[in-house]
């Protein structure tokens, strides 16, 4: 990610003045853990394509005249093939470079999941008369044939100085070792240049084995200890991220392994959202304290106190892996939490992307889960935890694109094929209620419209979920049935209301009251109708196949209809 750094930090100072206004800057960071789109050529093209033609919507009609000539009769889910954002982006290329001096910044060409010769070859046909490609990539043979010849640099050789002014910053003029240095003036000199030789010019190398050898010298290590340590060390990053994982203490192992894998399937099914220091104290939780969890504000003191207790665990149980982001503190933070943010500077993170990447290696990952694997843990139904005690906890959640995201969220990780359990989803589906009711200006909003609609909405709701159940049911379907199947539309409320819902509830039961009541009460309803199928898969009763595949593909008329509704009632 280096380019995508150089962009993070600020890039326009580094534009001439002559050619402000004159410059197209465009850019693309390939990303092998990403989506497809984010590591595959047609993602690439597109990405490129909508930057250039968002900065100069002019171009349209000419680069895109199919689909622009032809919008009316476009599905939005209709998608260029490759070949015509090839062709596209290179008549882009030819028309804008009249009139711009065009710079194309592509990081990352190596994590590509295709072939990486003919991504190559594609970007190098672009570079035309006044188009330049800034190209980064580790040094894969398909990479280094098609640019021989082409200006290069080797980052290796650009960041000696800074390895240097880092080690002696971070250990040389660490106190214990300046008392050691008094004895033997040499030692700190040579640990300098065995690191700098041994690195090879991966900076991410030099800190990682820095931050080890100063916790040997918080020990109390010896001069012949650190360099035993530094010589033990492997060169590759992937052997030296096992090695540390092998460091993490016995009775540590099993935790350190629940936070790795909840992590990871937080980036899952979030993409990548921050998930802050305490809210991941949340996920380390048994799941009853999200459900018994009552209704109330954390204050500053137990935020504080969360905050620092958890990032003191991942530190000892993640031995560097994972940490914490320190551009805010815990007092700043807990302002955002209270409203439903979690800023980036504040949150869990890898240490390193490249972390990732080893972690979610088929080697590693089954490693880890065998930890796990007799437990009865599961990461997604954790992190749902999160999104329950979030909306519990968090003093003033207001109508925020993250405050939406998080209730998406508990959604998503709760449809997770991982994580159907028929024992544990109405307990979610019972802490929804009051949560909803205590943040009612933001979900009252879900369904809307007038109670006609509602009624009809729920009527044809029951019909499709009902002709679904019959259709797979050996026996006719039975009252008992229904009850069981439809009772967590009423889990919650248990008070009667004077709304007639007449032949729309045939059973005369206490759950035609509550019907009433979650009609009348709409944002506890919503909640309830998001969750409903994914209870009906789970429950499976011995003379049913409701298992999700087959439920969702025999089914097309009543299930669609279903999922149209439930996609209407999703946050945008």
């Amino acid at each position: 990610m280096l380019l995508a750094g150089i962009f993070q930090n600020g890039f326009d100072y580094l534009i001439p003045a002559n050619l402000l206004g004159q410059l197209l800057v465009l850019d693309f960071f390939f990303w092998n853990l990403g989506t497809p789109l984010q590591k595959s050529q047609t993602g690439m093209l597109r990405a490129i394509l909508h930057n250039a033609l968002s900065k100069h919507p002019e171009l349209i009609p000419s680069t895109l005249p199919n689909i622009y000539n032809n919008w009316k009769d476009t599905y939005l889910n209709d998608k260029p093939t490759f070949v015509e954002m090839k062709r596209a982006l290179e008549f882009f290329m030819e028309k804008a470079s009249q009139f711009f001096k065009i710079c194309i910044f592509i990081d990352g060409i190596d994590e590509l999941a295709g072939e990486h010769k003919e991504l190559a070859q594609l970007v190098r046909s672009l570079t035309i008369r006044n188009v330049k490609v800034v190209v980064s990539s580790r040094p894969i043979n398909p990479s280094v044939k098609v640019f021989r010849g082409c200006p290069t640099l080797r980052l290796q050789d650009l960041t000696r100085h800074d390895m240097d002014q880092y080690i002696r910053g971070n250990l040389v003029n660490h106190q214990a070792m300046c008392q050691m240095s008094r004895f033997d003036p040499q030692v700190a000199g040579g640990l300098v240049s065995e690191i700098k030789l041994k690195a090879e010019g991966v900076f991410l190398w030099v800190r990682l084995v820095v931050r080890l050898l100063v916790d040997g010298l918080e020990a109390g290590d010896s001069v012949m200890d650190l360099q035993r340590k530094l010589r033990s060390l492997p060169r590759d990053l992937k052997d030296l991220y096992r090695r540390m994982l092998s460091k993490i203490l016995p009775e540590y192992q099993v935790q350190a392994s629940e936070m790795l894998q909840m992590f990871h399937v937080w980036n899952t099914y979030t993409s990548h959202q921050p998930l802050g220091v305490v809210n991941f104290a949340f996920a380390m939780h048994p799941l009853d304290e999200a459900f018994h969890r009552p209704v109330a504000p954390l204050n500053l003191d137990q935020y504080i106190w969360l905050y620092n207790s958890t990032e003191a665990r991942i530190q000892s149980r993640c031995c560097g892996l994972l940490e914490v982001g320190r551009d805010r503190g815990p007092t700043n933070a807990a302002l955002d939490w209270a409203t439903g943010e979690d800023n980036d500077g504040s949150a869990v993170r890898y240490m390193h992307r490249t972390v990732a990447e080893f972690l979610v290696s088929s080697e590693v990952w089954e490693e880890m889960s065998k930890m796990t694997q007799h437990s009865g843990f599961n990461p997604a139904l954790n992190l749902s935890s999160v999104c329950l005690s979030m909306l519990k906890s968090a003093s003033n959640i207001t109508i925020t694109s993250a405050s939406k995201r998080m209730l998406n969220n508990l959604i998503n990780l709760l449809g997770s094929s991982i994580c159907f359990d028929g024992r544990v989803l109405p307990e979610y589906m019972k802490g929804m209620g009051p949560s909803m009711i205590k943040h009612q200006d933001l979900f009252s909003h879900l369904l809307g419209g007038e109670a006609s609609r509602d009624k009809d909405w729920l009527q044809n709701f029951r019909s499709d979920v009902e002709k679904a159940i019959s259709k797979h049911s050996a026996e006719p379907f039975k009252v008992l049935d229904k009850r069981r199947l439809l009772e967590p539309l009423f889990a919650v409320h248990n008070t009667s209301s004077s709304i007639d819902l007449h032949g729309l509830c045939p059973l005369r039961t206490i759950q035609a009251i509550r019907m009433k009541v979650a009609l009348r009460v709409k944002l506890n309803f919503g909640i309830h109708m998001l969750l409903l199928p994914m209870h009906l898969a789970s429950l499976q009763p011995p003379h049913m196949d409701l298992s999700p595949p087959r439920f969702n593909s025999q089914i097309p008329g009543g299930l669609t209809a279903v999922q149209s509704r439930i996609k209407k009632l999703q946050i945008d």
